[in-house]
């Protein structure tokens, strides 16, 4: 199935159904076999569905050994064919799905226990419509303080560990942040002005990612900008995402929180503010999406727990923390509606109920209406529905259609 620096993935046949088994081709010491027994034992992160978990562990052969786990959906696509322009995401909806699953994968970690050392381009997979996000290379998944005695690839790795310092949370914080940053903005947070040497070598390496590690947007030193002509992608993303997002981002590479890494955005920080993005996102009629200013308010929303989602026709909307698919908005004059919904309102909007659980739909007199699975229900304000999803979710149109 595919080939590494050290490794050789196969296809496999176990019990009538197809796996693939990842083998090792060099020597590796004790500890990481052992570190594979361990996770074997300990189980899935939180239970995730999202890791490439070993179901199964081989004994040495030849001081060499390997592991069974699932096959990989071959609609992901690796991180780095991202990063290099050979796969790209369907939407702006997909990158920030992307990054909320990305993250929840690091809070299922955190949770357990577990670090993600030494992650790298390959490590990742996701889905360019859906935002879905696959953890691979789970073998250097270990719990935290273990030392596999295996080195990373530097520009996901914290400073600290640069330095020596063994991995933990913290140091899983910064990877986190590096690889959101490279999913919004597809550049390197700390590659700018500063980084443009004629030959990244191992000890410009540590300077740039540890000892003089500076964020590209650093509020205090400017030394380290993005280059126009060189990190085009960054200039022309950062000033379309909501401030709420780029001020994390100015935190979590502060100075103060490179060399204090308790100072670090956590996983359950960046949730609650991946969500108020996500909610903060329409699109128009034709498709193109983008957010709303820091000081615009949604003409049409719905409020929950989350605060107020902004609506638009073609927006799907969410569970929460979530990427469970919730409702979509569409245009009465778009959608097979029954026209006893709306009667004369050819350009009226509804929600369809994209999710797999009836929805209860309270109106303003007090009747309650169900809405199957795939049916719809028009926007109008004052009416609440409830849906049976991770709880109770309720949500209310806060405003008139104009």
């Amino acid at each position: 199935l595919g080939c590494g620096g050290r490794t050789i993935v196969y296809l496999c046949e176990y019990n009538q159904k197809q796996y693939a088994l990842k083998w090792f081709t060099q020597e590796l010491p004790e500890v990481f076999y052992q570190n594979l027994k361990s996770n074997l034992q300990n189980g899935v992160p939180n239970a995730s569905k999202s890791f490439l978990w070993p179901l199964m562990l081989t004994k040495k052969q030849n001081n060499t050994f390997g592991y069974v786990m699932d096959l990989r959906d071959p609609e992901y696509r690796e991180f780095g064919d991202y990063l290099l322009g050979r796969a790209k995401y369907q939407s702006v909806s997909a990158i920030v799905n992307a990054a909320i699953n990305l993250t929840k994968g690091f809070q299922d970690l955190s949770k357990d226990n577990y670090v993600y050392a030494y992650i790298n381009d390959g490590c990742l997979y996701i889905h360019p419509v859906t935002g879905g996000v696959i953890f691979a290379d789970t073998e250097i998944i270990h719990k935290n303080n273990i030392n596999l005695g295996m080195m990373g690839k530097m520009r996901y790795m914290a400073p600290e560990i640069l330095l020596g310092s063994r991995p933990g949370h913290f140091s899983n914080n910064f990877s986190l942040s590096v690889v959101l940053f490279l999913i919004f903005f597809n550049n390197h947070p700390l590659e700018g002005q500063r980084t443009l040497v004629p030959c990244m070598t191992e000890d410009y390496e540590k300077k740039f990612f540890a000892t003089e590690a500076l964020f590209i947007f650093d509020e205090n030193d400017h030394s380290n900008q993005p280059v126009e002509g060189i990190h085009t992608n960054v200039i022309k993303r950062w000033p379309h995402y909501p401030s709420l997002l780029r001020n994390n981002f100015i935190q979590t590479f502060s100075q103060e929180a490179i060399k204090n890494p308790s100072q670090r955005v956590t996983p359950e920080q960046w949730l609650q503010i991946l969500v108020e993005v996500r909610n903060r996102l329409v699109a128009d009629d034709n498709g193109n999406e983008r957010f709303l200013a820091d000081d615009e308010k949604p003409k049409v929303a719905l409020k929950s727990n989350d605060g107020l989602i902004a609506l638009a026709v073609g927006k799907t909307v969410y569970v929460g923390l979530s990427t469970l698919s919730f409702a979509k908005v569409v245009r009465n004059n778009m959608a097979a509606i029954p026209s006893e919904l709306f009667e004369s309102e050819p350009n009226a909007w509804a929600l369809k109920n994209i999710s797999n659980h009836f929805w209860k739909v309270e109106t303003i007199s007090g009747k309650i209406k169900e809405v199957p699975p795939s049916e719809f229900m028009p926007v109008k304000s004052g009416l609440k529905i409830s849906c049976a999803v991770n709880g109770t979710f309720e949500v209310v149109v806060e405003s008139e259609l104009v």
